[in-house]
């Protein structure tokens, strides 16, 4: 979210709806304290934005729209294209969470959690139809036609997506969650 808004930010600058106030010097979008000046908040409105610098913001906001929409969350093309291949029902499981909502103690992203869904968003529902894997291991899918329903960005991972085992990123935020670490919690 927070580039999107910078992002936002830079469009208005380009477009002369906004300015410095610092009254040192005069600064362009492009120079390299814009964004320390954008951060302490150094930006005012520049009185009433004409309807040129308007048509030219609308215009650049447009062609980043594509690019908002990937921030904000899925487009609406994919969205079809994964409530197709999911069962009925099952769309508002996979959906971005928030850093305030899923706080993860500063860790990387744990792919092979227990807690991750595989890439066919395996998980142990009744309701759900069950198969069972080449090794032999029985998993439930919520995919109607057995294609992915969730892709990494890093398509090495895919494979990796979910686990029946606990990951060590898994018991290591759980330690940090309860300041268990050390000698503290050795038993």
């Amino acid at each position: 979210m927070k580039v999107v808004l910078f992002s936002f930010l830079v469009l208005c600058m380009q477009a002369g709806v906004l300015h410095s106030t610092d009254p040192r010097d005069e600064r362009s979008a492009n120079d390299d304290k814009f964004e320390e000046e954008l951060e302490q908040g150094y930006q005012k409105l520049k009185g009433e934005p004409n309807a040129d610098n308007t048509k030219r913001l609308l215009e650049q906001l447009h062609k980043m729209e594509p690019e908002i929409k990937q921030e904000l969350g899925l487009s609406p093309e994919r969205k079809a294209e994964l409530q197709e291949a999911m069962k009925d029902g099952w769309l508002s499981q996979f959906t971005k969470q928030s850093e305030h909502a899923n706080y993860n103690y500063d860790l990387s992203y744990d792919y092979g959690g227990v807690m991750h869904y595989g890439a066919t968003g395996f998980v142990k529902y009744s309701k759900i139809r069950y198969k069972f894997t080449s090794d032999g291991r029985l998993n439930y899918s919520v995919s109607r036609n057995d294609k992915p329903v969730m892709v990494p960005r890093d398509i090495k991972y895919l494979q990796t997506l979910g686990s029946p085992f606990i990951s060590f990123y898994e018991k290591l935020m759980m330690n940090l969650h309860y300041k268990c670490l050390g000698e503290k919690c050795a038993k």
